[in-house]
């Protein structure tokens, strides 16, 4: 393994590239949660409160057109620190380079993560909302979750690599990140989960915790798939 994708390495070096830049972080997680909290106050005025099929799919639509804006920014968020990583000049309107460059890959993407998303939300609910349990269904909800994962996993560098090369479909995206990401999942998921206690902290601190603590989240992020990148560590 590249000594450079261990966990304390990738962390030292995302505390020393946001080292002056926290309050560059903070606002712009400012910014992107500000966002999505636009995005979802749109989204509730957008779909009348009457139970009907139309509003059902109007609900829906709404959704998705929020995921797709809300993804966009995401992509744009990693732009800007993948600027911040390599010394580059941070601009905030990089948030929104994804909406200049090529946005397509990005909408398209956005829009099969939502659909797997919902899916998995409404066999959930299905499965143990319902007023007797079945273990089929169960088992089933605990499969789709497993694959569900894995997926997230398998394509979670498709925001970077739309930040590193925007030019670029969405079969392409995903197919490099498939390949960067393979014999790496289980890296990538442990290096998420050693997060945990700094973000228990960040919650008690009442939130505000979470303005400096999802910058080293993400530039960590950032660091671990530019590594990939550079090192060709994807396997097929």
């Amino acid at each position: 393994m590249n000594p450079q994708l261990k966990r304390s390495i990738l962390k030292r070096d995302a505390k020393h590239a946001l080292m002056g830049c926290y309050g560059v972080g903070a606002l712009t997680t400012l910014l992107v949660l500000g966002s999505s909290l636009l995005l979802n106050y749109l989204t509730l005025f957008a779909v009348p409160v009457v139970d009907s099929v139309f509003t059902l799919i109007l609900e829906l639509l709404a959704l998705a057109v929020t995921n797709i804006l809300y993804t966009l920014v995401l992509a744009g968020m990693y732009r800007l620190y993948l600027n911040l990583v390599q010394r580059q000049p941070v601009r905030y309107r990089d948030l929104l380079s994804a909406f200049q460059n090529h946005p397509e890959p990005i909408a398209a993407y956005s829009l099969l993560t939502f659909a797997l998303q919902y899916g998995m939300l409404c066999l959930g609910q299905y499965t143990y909302l319902r007023d007797t349990f079945s273990a089929p269904l169960a088992v089933l909800t605990a499969v789709v979750g497993i694959a569900a994962l894995w997926f997230t996993l398998t394509y979670h560098a498709v925001l970077f690599l739309h930040a590193w090369d925007p030019w670029r479909s969405t079969r392409e995206l995903m197919r490099e990140s498939r390949q960067l990401m393979s014999g790496n999942r289980l890296r990538f998921l442990l290096l998420q989960l050693s997060f945990l206690g700094v973000l228990l902290l960040a919650v008690l601190s009442l939130g505000i915790g979470m303005l400096f603590v999802f910058p080293y989240i993400t530039v960590t992020d950032v660091l671990f798939c530019l590594r990939l990148l550079q090192d060709g560590n994807g396997q097929g």
